[in-house]
């Protein structure tokens, strides 16, 4: 509403041209992107807390930055065994099931030109160290609709990732579970169970 502009703008928040196109100042922008962020983690949470708890794992959600995924929420499912990172921590997509599960469902022009500006180092002797290499690992992805990171981020954990989309069905976040490998179920029951867990949570989020 206009009215709503031009209190903005006595803020100093809204700079109104004659072209009527608005400029955001920046600590505008910020509160808008954590009440989007905020907004994300609450319908992720009805979601995973319950699936880390059934699979006895720690669950995340992470969000792309440059080339690398940005932890924003962290659940430690009832008999979980690993913690592992915190809150704000960062770690190189391409070794990671919430990195892979984010590239995976960019477009293949966003792909390339992001699997072309990573600088890739080895975090334990699995850890992918080629465009190749990840490139045909982000096309199964693609097709199986989870992400697994086998010990290439650490040497005792496995975890599993799917893609989060929103109203634009677009690839907005990933979400993600890890623990020490289950003696009980397979890496594609575990990953169908993750696909469908992102499902519920893209639907709400107005993905269709």
């Amino acid at each position: 509403p206009k009215t709503y502009f031009l209190s903005l703008k006595r803020l100093g928040s809204i700079i109104l041209k004659e072209t009527k196109l608005c400029k955001i100042s920046k600590a505008l922008l910020l509160g808008i992107k954590y009440s989007q962020n905020k907004s994300l983690i609450d319908v992720c949470s009805k979601y995973v807390n319950e699936l880390a708890d059934k699979l006895k794992r720690t669950a995340f959600v992470g969000l792309l930055d440059g080339t690398d995924i940005i932890y924003i929420y962290k659940y430690m499912g009832t008999g979980a065994k690993l913690a592992t990172c915190m809150v704000g921590t960062k770690h190189e997509a391409y070794a990671t099931a919430l990195g892979k599960a984010y590239m995976g469902l960019l477009d293949d022009k966003m792909q390339n030109d992001l699997i072309n500006s990573i600088d890739f180092k080895k975090k334990t002797s699995r850890t992918i160290d080629n465009a190749i290499t990840l490139k045909k690992e982000l096309q199964d992805v693609r097709v199986r609709g989870y992400s697994i990171d086998n010990k290439e981020t650490e040497e005792l954990m496995i975890c599993y990732g799917a893609p989060i989309f929103d109203f634009t069905n677009n690839v907005i976040a990933a979400i993600s579970f890890s623990d020490m490998k289950s003696p009980s179920m397979s890496d594609d029951e575990i990953g169908k169970e993750i696909r469908n867990c992102a499902l519920k949570i893209s639907k709400e989020l107005g993905y269709q």
